[in-house]
């Protein structure tokens, strides 16, 4: 489905491929159960827009990887209030690229990615659900009160050094990280930026890339 005009869905749907194009918008608003389901991709290209609140959204995905939530160019993409599953336990992941922006907010989840890359961002809060977290090249993440009912997620963030980039690193102890940020203080070559707040972290993995000089502390 192509979409260059504002759609607005309000019944559940059955959906194969979505893609907003350049002056298009997709808005899915209060659907119930069984929702939205998804036998593809949504992808928001150029300045598109998406937005997903209060409904049920599955993506059918049978392995790993194969359907996500993409954001690229100039695109805006908000998933808020959303009961958001991917039914087979597989790979999923909500991405953005380019300069796209992605907003997450007061959305129960299984065990998805969050990605961000390039110079887009990224800002998820009040979640719940298990998170894998990258954030590569120039773009910023945004993490605040994950989980939002105690004992019901973690995230783990995956940050990257860049080549020719220098720092000291100490990351936190796993548990929950009133506040953190990268990159670290006196380093240098990284552009990227991410924040948390009020997160339960899992673990602390990194993107170390040739050329680059890491100390861990």
């Amino acid at each position: 489905w192509i979409i260059t005009e504002p759609v607005i869905l309000t019944e559940p749907a059955d959906l194969g491929h979505v893609i907003v194009l350049p002056g298009g918008s997709l808005t899915v608003r209060d659907l119930a159960e069984p929702g939205l389901r998804m036998s593809g991709h949504i992808w928001v290209l150029g300045d598109g827009w998406a937005r997903l609140e209060n409904s049920v959204v599955q993506f059918m995905s049978v392995y790993h990887g194969q359907y996500s939530l993409v954001g690229i160019d100039h695109a805006r993409i908000e998933v808020i209030g959303c009961d958001y599953r991917v039914p087979n336990g597989v790979q999923h992941a909500l991405m953005v690229a380019g300069e796209a922006r992605m907003l997450v907010e007061d959305t129960d989840f299984g065990d998805v990615q969050l990605l961000s890359a390039h110079d887009a961002s990224l800002e998820a809060r009040r979640l719940t659900g298990n998170f894998e977290i990258l954030v590569q090249d120039d773009s910023t993440m945004v993490l605040e009160d994950i989980p939002r009912i105690p004992d019901e997620g973690t995230i783990w963030v995956w940050v990257e050094f860049p080549a020719g980039s220098e720092a000291e690193y100490t990351p936190p102890m796993p548990g929950m990280i009133d506040h953190w940020s990268f990159p670290p203080p006196g380093s240098t070559g990284i552009s990227q930026t991410a924040t948390v707040d009020r997160c339960e972290a899992l673990l602390w993995p990194m993107l170390v890339r040739e050329d680059s000089s890491v100390v861990l502390r």
